[in-house]
C-alpha cells in the first residue's frame, strides 16, 4: 500500500505543474492579445515587441511554482501593462 503522504505529495506536484501550464498559457495569450500579433508575427496593427520570456518563481498555498515562463513587457508604459502580469 502506498503511504498517504506520498500520494498527497504526488497530487501537489501534479497540481503545481498544471497551474504552471495554465498560467504560462494565459500570460502568453494575454500578451498576444495586447500586441495584436503572435510570437514573431508581423501585422499592421502590432502594438509592440515581445522578445523572449524570463523565468520567475511563484509561491502559492500549494508550494513554489518554479521557473514560470513570463513574457516581457516591452517598451510600453506601466499603465498599459496587462493586469495578470502585474500580479505575477
Amino acid at each position: 500500500m502506498i503511504p498517504k503522504e506520498r500520494i498527497e505529495h504526488n497530487v501537489e506536484v501534479r497540481v503545481r505543474a498544471g497551474v504552471k501550464v495554465v498560467l504560462e498559457e494565459s500570460l502568453t495569450e494575454e500578451m498576444t492579445e495586447y500586441l495584436k500579433a503572435g510570437y514573431r508575427e508581423r501585422t499592421p496593427t502590432r502594438r509592440d515587441e515581445c522578445n523572449d520570456h524570463y523565468q520567475r518563481n511563484l509561491v502559492t498555498t500549494m508550494g513554489k511554482i518554479g521557473r514560470l515562463e513570463v513574457p516581457p513587457m516591452g517598451r510600453r508604459s506601466s499603465s498599459s501593462k496587462p493586469a495578470s502580469r502585474e500580479s505575477v
